[in-house]
């Protein structure tokens, strides 16, 4: 794209689509902060997923997100829509803030033919907490790797493969030409960072 002059400008845009997850927004986000240190040109990188949208229709509801040394998880939980029909309970999920507001009946109710259904209004809601929970997700691991560079502290909450991947980008990215940064692209210790950062990732889909 460099050479094919698509930064030649004063700003652009990159969107990747289908790739939401967190492991994939921190690899984006690195890779735009190193564009713009880089170029001269103003980038903007965007990413979506379809995840919580598929969740809400099979009947998941995004819950709790967990970091460890060894993987980063966003999990997603089954509605038991019989418990939930009609039910007074209140919503009582963190994540999002439409969750505090809400009552299980609200988003399900037991029709008399069908059995238990969604809401036409319920399904929207559900899925606004859902989307609104992954984005609090990515927002909250950005905040761990931006509270410190101490790589022994960040080990704790972050598999290393993913700061390796990282550090692969920042290295490619940092080189002082074009032709240094493409040479860079092909060593190999970085391009096992990378490989394995992405072995990693296309393991969720």
């Amino acid at each position: 794209m460099i050479h094919a002059g698509k930064f030649d400008c004063d700003s652009t845009w990159l969107h990747f689509l289908g790739v939401g997850d967190l492991k994939s927004a921190v690899l984006l986000t690195t890779l735009k902060d190193c564009l713009n240190d880089m170029l001269d040109c103003k980038v903007e990188v965007s990413y979506d997923t379809s995840t919580p949208f598929r969740s809400t229709s099979r009947h998941r509801l995004a819950n709790l997100i967990k970091f460890s040394p060894y993987d980063i998880t966003f999990n997603y939980q089954d509605i038991n829509l019989n418990e939930w029909a009609n039910s007074t309970k209140r919503f009582n999920y963190s994540g999002s803030e439409i969750g505090q507001h809400l009552r299980l009946r609200d988003i399900i109710y037991n029709d008399i033919i069908h059995g238990p259904r969604y809401r036409e209004l319920g399904k929207i809601m559900l899925t606004n907490h859902n989307i609104h929970s992954q984005m609090c997700a990515i927002d909250a691991l950005h905040q761990i790797l931006n509270i410190t560079t101490d790589r022994s502290i960040l080990e704790k909450y972050v598999p290393k493969y993913l700061l390796e991947a990282q550090d692969a980008i920042r290295d490619i990215l940092s080189q002082p030409t074009r032709q240094k940064a493409g040479e860079k692209l092909f060593n190999g210790t970085l391009q096992k960072h990378l490989n394995c950062a992405y072995r990693n990732i296309c393991e969720l889909y």
